[in-house]
């Protein structure tokens, strides 16, 4: 972090001072806007929101300074969205309405950003963790004869906290690797973990869309070829299980399929890196701030499609963030999600009915005027004669 001083009432604060401060001051203001239930509530989760917003801004010098211009863009559109809900918690204040997706985010962003904080500045937290992952990462690189071993027996001092250094057993050219907080795969574990725990499952959200993909996939698997026709009774079962399964239930299985995943994700990753660099096949800014964050992103990706498969109510608040651009007028919000003005239900029954209704063609009567037609041929024929 860039040692930059700023004095404020009389104390010389650093970036990362003011970024702690600014989380601290937002964490009140969420209590307060979550317990109070009143019209006024949204105000305090509407400054909870724009603290926590401006808390991302102070981290902006720390990446720039590295540089790692991946983590700055996803810095400044990490305050750009908590601006964002500010913004709608005022027109929640404004329109006397109610948005669960906005909650849902706001204990996220916060309770994630606040665990990792905690676990940074407690050391005996932060430096256990880091060496339990670096050991790990060095040990699979081990098992396949690579000569690195975990370079120090306590944790050494970097910029931003505390790190093991990775050593190697022969020379090389590239500067050695240190593993930090960041590199343990902490924030992506929170992030999933917390946004399974604060959604409150609703099968009304998804009961009847499970129904009408349960009589897709059963269409489809009847239709199908041998290698497709398994993959849609795959499906079907899927939708099935996750109609009979209870909302705790489908909780502890997304929990249990993704958080260990991204754990193990991020140890191939860091000994990718490791390996790479140590190899000299590329150099450390090009594995790890580029090529390393587009894989972690992708894993992130598929794992997030993994929780929608079992927590459809976690797809809903991520997709009423995005409905909530096209919220310019009071009355769009029902039963805490956006209404968008779509093809309702009326319309999509109607379009159903004419094919349940429709009768087929009379052939029968076809062929009766060709019998008809024949008998009169069958007529003249005595008659030419």
């Amino acid at each position: 972090m860039i040692a930059v001083e700023y004095e404020i009432l009389g104390l010389a604060l650093t970036f990362e001072n003011l970024e702690l401060i600014f989380i601290a001051l937002s964490i009140p203001f969420l209590l307060v806007g979550t317990f109070l239930k009143m019209k006024y509530r949204h105000i305090f989760m509407a400054i909870a929101d724009a603290l926590f917003a401006a808390s991302w801004l102070f981290l902006i010098p720390h990446y720039y300074e590295m540089p790692d211009w991946i983590n700055v863009l996803l810095v400044i559109g990490a305050a750009l969205l908590f601006g964002y809900l500010a913004f709608h918690e005022v027109l929640n204040f404004l329109f006397d309405e109610d948005l669960a997706a906005m909650d849902w985010l706001a204990h996220v962003g916060v309770s994630t950003t606040g665990v990792y904080f905690i676990v940074s500045k407690v050391e005996i937290l932060s430096s256990g963790l880091i060496w339990f992952v670096v050991s790990l990462s060095v040990g699979i690189l081990q098992i396949f004869g690579y000569d690195v071993d975990v370079g120090a027996s306590a944790a050494t001092t970097c910029p931003g906290g505390v790190c093991y250094p990775v050593e190697a057993g022969f020379s090389h050219p590239n500067t050695p690797i240190s593993i930090v907080l960041a590199c343990t795969g902490i924030q992506a574990s929170l992030l999933l973990l917390t946004s399974i725990a604060f959604t409150k499952p609703n099968r009304g959200l998804w009961e009847k869309w499970a129904d009408r993909m349960r009589g897709e996939y059963s269409t489809k698997h009847q239709s199908a070829g041998p290698f497709m026709s398994y993959f849609w009774r795959w499906r079907y079962r899927q939708v099935r299980r996750l109609q009979e399964r209870a909302g705790w239930m489908r909780k502890i299985i997304s929990i249990l399929l993704v958080v260990p995943a991204v754990f193990i994700a991020n140890l191939f990753r860091n000994s990718a890196v490791i390996y790479v660099v140590y190899e000299g096949i590329m150099s450390f800014e090009l594995s790890h701030n580029i090529i390393a964050k587009f894989y972690a992103g992708a894993v992130l990706v598929v794992l997030v499609l993994i929780v929608f498969d079992h927590m459809p109510e976690v797809q809903e608040n991520v997709m009423t963030l995005k409905d909530m651009l096209f919220r310019i007028k009071p009355g769009m919000v029902e039963n805490g999600y956006i209404k968008i003005e779509d093809k309702t239900k009326d319309e999509e029954d109607k379009e159903e009915e004419p094919e349940e209704e429709a009768e087929p063609v009379e052939k029968p009567k076809k062929a009766s005027r060709k019998k008809s037609s024949s008998k009169k041929k069958g007529k003249k024929k005595p008659s030419s004669k």
